[in-house]
């Protein structure tokens, strides 16, 4: 990995986690609970990915996919019951890129 350094790369991990972790209670009313995490080389893109489970379904994989550049979750994948869960009033699209920008050209266009 690209790092300059292990300091470094334990600081992002360490403002990766709370922010994956509350996304999950604001998002799923739900508490996630870290087993593990991987960090992707710089080279290829700047994404943690955070594995573990919600309290109470410890066989129930959750993964939150975290871009670290932009301190923003991208996404989370686990059991449909899990995904199915998310809070209707949360509007994914209102919610994530557009409000920057990126999203924002094309939909002012229309």
């Amino acid at each position: 990995m690209q790092y300059a350094s292990n300091a470094k790369k334990e600081e992002i991990v360490r403002t990766g986690i709370p922010i994956g972790i509350e996304y999950i209670k604001e998002y799923y009313r739900a508490d996630f609970i870290l087993k593990d995490y991987v960090v992707d080389d710089p080279a290829i893109h700047s994404r943690i990915y955070l594995y573990g489970y919600i309290k109470g379904h410890e066989d129930s994989k959750i993964t939150i996919y975290y871009n670290y550049k932009t301190k923003e979750v991208i996404d989370v994948s686990g059991p449909a019951w899990f995904i199915d869960s998310r809070n209707p009033k949360k509007n994914r699209i209102l919610n994530h890129d557009c409000r920057k920008g990126s999203l924002g050209a094309f939909f002012s266009r229309r």
